[in-house]
């Protein structure tokens, strides 16, 4: 099961990559190593290997995953005539996962570069950070700003511009990075001024 979890969130990892640095994406946020350049069907394409060596590494450690489960579950009492090859998929799985591992890192992580401004720009546009909101203002403003973003086709600053909710300031120290990647929120301040 941990070994399936790892694989599970390099595949989403990889895949949240290959799209955020495809061409499909305006305004790209990164730019991956093109270490492939040139497509059989579509000339000046990149294809991102490295993203699709470790979906592909990711869905061998499912299917090695299901044999394992089953062949398990085939034992007689004490016996596991099976043991050889569950042996094998568990060894296999975990060799590719630290291929995997190596791969991301070595040659995609380190090379990777981010174009400044644009992850930014994609929060404050987004009507998704408005959930950042949520601890401080409650769901109902947090709708408000929703509303008025989409209806307007504006930023998040733009709107709480027009509903005057939080100072400028204030928006921005919640949309600091090491705000919106904390996991979860503390009780205070789901509580508020509410406790």
């Amino acid at each position: 099961a941990v070994i399936k979890a790892h694989a599970i969130n390099l595949e989403k990892i990889a895949s949240d990559l290959r799209l955020l640095s495809s061409d499909l994406m305006k305004n790209r946020e990164m730019v991956i190593p093109q270490l492939q350049v040139g497509s059989s069907v579509m000339p000046g394409k990149v294809n991102p290997v490295v993203p699709e060596f470790v979906v592909s590494v990711a869905h061998k450690i499912y299917s090695n995953d299901i044999l394992i489960t089953g062949l398990c579950g085939l034992g007689c009492l004490d016996l596991n005539a099976y043991l050889p090859l569950i042996g094998h998929a568990l060894i296999e799985s975990i060799k590719l996962l630290i291929a995997a591992d190596e791969s991301l890192d070595n040659n995609l992580m380190k090379g990777l570069q981010l174009i400044p401004g644009q992850a930014k720009n994609h929060i404050v546009n987004s009507l998704s950070v408005t959930t950042a909101l949520l601890p401080y203002i409650g769901y109902h403003k947090s709708g408000l700003l929703a509303k008025a973003m989409k209806e307007k086709n504006i930023s998040l600053f733009e709107a709480n511009e027009i509903l005057g909710i939080l100072t400028a300031n204030e928006i921005s120290r919640i949309l600091e990075p090491e705000n919106l990647l904390r996991e979860g929120y503390t009780l205070n301040e789901i509580i508020g001024d509410h406790g």
